[in-house]
């Protein structure tokens, strides 16, 4: 007797027990005694909720009103379309002499050439090695 047969064998003897036990009439009147009552159960709470009267909305005061914003508050005022005119405190000269521009003029070639040399070397070098 193989697994099979002896699961078919059980379900059928459970199957049989419980046929027989919803065979007696006490059990069927008792499922129809919960049915029926199952329904009434339902009835009764549709008749009650739709009797029962919601009570009329009171009106309800509103405790903010807003104040209309002036968009002058919101958003800067327009800039005019004119630029003011630069004021120099002297007037730009036109021709430099070299005595003028000697405090704002450094000659690159004082360190020495290999300085720049070297650095604009190391320079390139750094650059080329980024590249992939």
């Amino acid at each position: 007797m193989g697994l099979t047969e002896t699961i078919a064998e059980e379900l059928g003897g459970v199957a049989a027990s419980v046929r027989g036990f919803f065979a007696r009439k006490a059990v069927r009147r008792l499922i129809v005694f919960f049915a029926v009552l199952l329904v009434l159960s339902v009835l009764g709470t549709i008749i009650v909720a739709t009797s029962v009267k919601t009570p009329p909305q009171k009106k309800t005061v509103e405790l903010f009103t807003p104040e209309k914003i002036n968009s002058e508050m919101i958003f800067l005022p327009n800039e005019p379309d004119f630029l003011p005119e630069v004021l120099f405190e002297q007037k730009p000269k036109e021709i430099w002499r070299e005595e003028d521009a000697a405090p704002f003029w450094s000659n690159p070639l004082d360190a020495g050439e290999a300085f720049w040399q070297e650095r604009l070397s190391s320079s390139l070098d750094e650059l080329l090695e980024r590249i992939p």
